[in-house]
C-alpha cells in the first residue's frame, strides 16, 4: 500500500513540474507540449524508488505511474486537438441563458462549423500544415498520434467510439 501512495505521490509532484514548466514556456512564448516530457524523469524516479525499495508491486507501481501520466499527458492534449466539444458548447452556452428551446441550440452550430474549427486548431497548435493545397502533420503532430494510438491500445478503444 505505501507503494501505490509514493508512486501516487511522484505523479503529483512530476504533475506539477509539468505545469510550472507549461506556464514557463508560455511566458517564454515557446511551444509548452515540450513540458510534457517532465513525466520522463518522474518515470527515472519512480524506477529508481521500486528498483531500490524492494516491493511486491514494482511492476503494477510502473504501469500505474505510466497509466497516470499518458491520462495527464491525454487531458493535457486535448486543447490542442480541438477539446471544445458540442458537449462543452451547449453547456457554455447555458451560462448566456438559462433556458433554451431546441432551436436555441441547434443555432449554435453550422453544417462544417465544428470541422474547420478543428482543422484550424490543429493548424494554429502546429499539429498539422498546409503543403501544395493538402494537409499534412508535423513532426508534434505525428507525436500527438503516436500518443492517442497508444492510448488507444492500452484501453482497447478506436476512434469512433
Amino acid at each position: 500500500m505505501n507503494t501505490f501512495v509514493i508512486t501516487v505521490g511522484i505523479f503529483i509532484l512530476t504533475f506539477s513540474a509539468h505545469s510550472i514548466v507549461h506556464r514557463w514556456m508560455q511566458r517564454i512564448r515557446y511551444d509548452p507540449l515540450i513540458s510534457l516530457t517532465v513525466y520522463i524523469p518522474g518515470g527515472c524516479v519512480m524506477c529508481a524508488y521500486v528498483l531500490l525499495r524492494p516491493s511486491h508491486y514494482v511492476f503494477t507501481s510502473l504501469v500505474l505511474y505510466m497509466l497516470l501520466a499518458l491520462t495527464a499527458s491525454l487531458f493535457y492534449l486535448g486543447p490542442y486537438l480541438g477539446g471544445e466539444t458540442p458537449a462543452s458548447m451547449i453547456l457554455a452556452s447555458f451560462k448566456k441563458k438559462k433556458r433554451q428551446t431546441e432551436a436555441d441550440l441547434m443555432h449554435l452550430f453550422t453544417d462544417s462549423g465544428l470541422f474547420w474549427k478543428r482543422v484550424d486548431d490543429l493548424k494554429r497548435s502546429g499539429l498539422i500544415e498546409v503543403r501544395r493545397a493538402k494537409y499534412i502533420t508535423t513532426t508534434k503532430g505525428r507525436a500527438s498520434i503516436y500518443c492517442i494510438s497508444l492510448y488507444q491500445r492500452v484501453f482497447h478503444r478506436s476512434m469512433t467510439e
